[in-house]
């Protein structure tokens, strides 16, 4: 019987340490995780040849307090892992990583070698489990299988997970393995919360063996077309190239781009002045190159005079705001897509003759359709013209259906005067 009890305790003491080489050793959820900032998990191989994570090897998350790990979250993990080498598995998409311009790289200045998207295991908010697992059987772990983090041993929360660096052996002990992690989060553990990029060292793990160092570039070669690689005094360093041809390069607007190959950096070289270009402002016109830059004058303007005939009504002192401004596709209601909002403030309209005519002359872009309206101030309170007085008659719009509409043409204009809430001159008073 002892001796039965003696194998029970020996295969128990085995079956809590995964003697595999590939272990988890950082575990991150960063204080200002975003879409731009992502969270991610690194791998480390502590063999001495380099393995084939597609030959079997799997991630998977135990949700908060599940007690099993969630199923939709295992997912199959595909490149290779070099000897005393990393990988780092992030949640952004399997097609942003890679590249120079992602997120990932972005942030921590070197790239998640694969994306598994959000939900999963490298999209932890600190209070989840995360296993690896090799022909479906568990050989590292952190956490503890079916207690939510939160105010626990295993929370990271705006944090990260470490592994120490003696601890050289996976777990598979879902109570947990607590002491060989080293744990940062806002409940005040470690560190506390960390922003990105600081306090994270993805691709870097405090138990790594020490590299062996360099003697030459080509002891350093990475693999990387857009790296220069060196050794400089015993260490590699890799210096990103921005281009290796013309085609890595991107016009700007009146200038041809080119990849200087002394440096590979991107050059700009102007076009020639009173090249036609687009400043990509609607409101000028005659848009030219001049030394590099586009630029264009303002829209020609006309001066236009509105003019409203008060006679009706008891109380004038009318005003009229010009609210917007469409240069294109204005047939519709308003869109604020198109209608530009101006800034104008309600300004008073003049009667200089005492005809009970209300006039404004104001310098308008020829062809640019404007929104305006008119009110009255009565007794000290805005009166506005009738809602949806001319919707069928002279397209008014707007949340009332009282503003009217008026394109300058080539020449100044003097709109005909029109009866307050109406499309149409007043009534001749008999």
């Amino acid at each position: 019987m002892f001796s039965h009890f003696r194998i029970v305790l020996i295969s128990t003491i085995i079956s809590t340490f995964a003697f595999a080489d590939i272990l988890i050793t950082e575990i991150a959820d960063p204080n200002n995780a975003s879409g731009a900032v992502p969270r991610f998990v690194e791998l480390y191989n502590s063999g001495t040849t380099s393995v084939d994570l597609s030959m079997g090897y799997q991630i998977g998350r135990w949700s908060n307090a599940n007690a099993n790990v969630t199923g939709s979250s295992i997912k199959d993990l595909t490149g290779t892992i070099d000897a005393g080498g990393t990988y780092i598995i992030c949640n952004e998409g399997s097609t942003q990583v890679g590249q120079v311009d992602d997120d990932f790289y972005l942030t921590y200045g070197v790239f998640c070698d694969q994306g598994i998207g959000t939900g999963g295991a490298a999209d932890s908010n600190g209070d989840d489990q995360i296993g690896l697992f090799l022909d479906n059987a568990l050989i590292d772990f952190f956490g503890v299988a079916g207690e939510d983090g939160t105010g626990k041993w295993h929370e990271f929360e705006d944090g990260r997970v470490e592994r120490k660096a003696d601890s050289t052996t996976g777990c598979t002990l879902e109570t947990g393995c607590e002491d060989m992690w080293n744990i940062d989060s806002d409940a005040g553990v470690g560190d506390g919360a960390l922003d990105a990029p600081v306090g994270y060292d993805p691709g870097s793990w405090i138990g790594a063996a020490a590299p062996a160092g360099c003697t030459d570039a080509s002891d350093c070669d990475d693999s990387n077309d857009y790296t220069a690689d060196s050794c400089v005094e015993g260490s590699c360093v890799h210096d990103t190239l921005e281009c290796l041809s013309d085609a890595d390069c991107s016009d700007a607007a009146c200038n041809t781009a080119a990849c200087d190959l002394n440096n590979n950096t991107c050059v700009q070289t102007p076009v020639a002045d009173a090249t036609a270009c687009d400043d990509g402002d609607g409101w000028t016109e005659n848009d030219v190159c001049t030394s590099g830059a586009c630029a264009g004058t303002a829209l020609s303007t006309v001066d236009v005079t509105f003019n409203l005939d008060m006679s009706t009504q008891s109380s004038a002192a009318p005003e009229i705001r010009i609210y917007y401004g469409c240069l294109a596709n204005c047939e519709g209601p308003y869109d604020s897509s198109v209608d530009q909002w101006l800034g104008n403030e309600w300004t008073v309209m003049d009667d200089a003759d005492g005809d009970g005519v209300w006039s404004y002359t104001t310098a308008l872009a020829t062809g640019v359709d404007y929104t305006y309206a008119y009110s009255n101030d009565v007794n000290g309170s805005f009166v506005y013209e009738d809602e949806d007085f001319g919707v069928n008659d002279c397209g008014t719009d707007g949340s009332y259906g009282n503003r009217r509409h008026v394109t300058p043409g080539d020449t100044d204009m003097t709109l005909h005067a029109v009866c307050w809430s109406s499309c149409t001159s007043c009534p001749v008073l008999q």
